[in-house]
Order: C-alpha cells, then sequence, then structure tokens
C-alpha cells in the first residue's frame, strides 16, 4: 500500500505577538506533533498507541504550549486536504504534513 502525503493547512488569527520567532517555534512544534499522527494498524499496533485521529483541539494545544505567558491568539481552522475539519481519521497509508501555516 502506498504512502499519500495529505496536505494539512493551519491558520492562526489574532496571534497577540507575531515575531517571526514565535512563528518558528509554532511551526516547529506543530511539524513534531504531525510526525506523530499515523494510520492505525490492527494487529501491528497497540490499541493504547493509537494515534490516527487529528483533532483540531489538539493543535490549539500545541500553539498554546509553544507561547510565552501574555501571548495569545484568537482562533485556529484546520483544513485537511482542502476541507475545514475539527478532527480527521487518518487511514491506510495516509499521513499528514503541514503543507502552509498562516498568520493572519
Amino acid at each position: 500500500m502506498p504512502i499519500v502525503l495529505v496536505p494539512i493547512i493551519i491558520t492562526i488569527s489574532g496571534l497577540n505577538d507575531d515575531s517571526l520567532a514565535v512563528q518558528d517555534l509554532i511551526k516547529t512544534n506543530i511539524d513534531a506533533f504531525l510526525y506523530k499522527v499515523r494510520p492505525f494498524i490492527s494487529g501491528a499496533d497497540l490499541r493504547r498507541n493509537k494515534n490516527d485521529i487529528l483533532y483540531s483541539g489538539q493543535v490549539q494545544s500545541v500553539v498554546t504550549n509553544s507561547l510565552i505567558n501574555g501571548n495569545y491568539f484568537n482562533t485556529l481552522t484546520l483544513f485537511v486536504d482542502g476541507n475545514e475539519e475539527v478532527s480527521y481519521e487518518f487511514t491506510l497509508g495516509n499521513i499528514p504534513y503541514l503543507q502552509t501555516l498562516n498568520f493572519v
């Protein structure tokens, strides 16, 4: 089964301190988080290690944990393969990659 890269686009609006250093840190942490989201293979993976669903709330937590005290953002929008999603399950050989990170 071939691996299919599924593009992820994230838009963060209203970031209080949107300096390049903050943006780079957020991007690095989102990339690391997305790397761990993989399809679940029954019989090969342990159910307790299941990490095949991407939730926008998880991405928001990654962004929040990247910020220092006093910095905040208003909204985060998650697009998976061109569609706005709140959650998305990766199956078969589909894996996510961060195509674009927008700060508005």
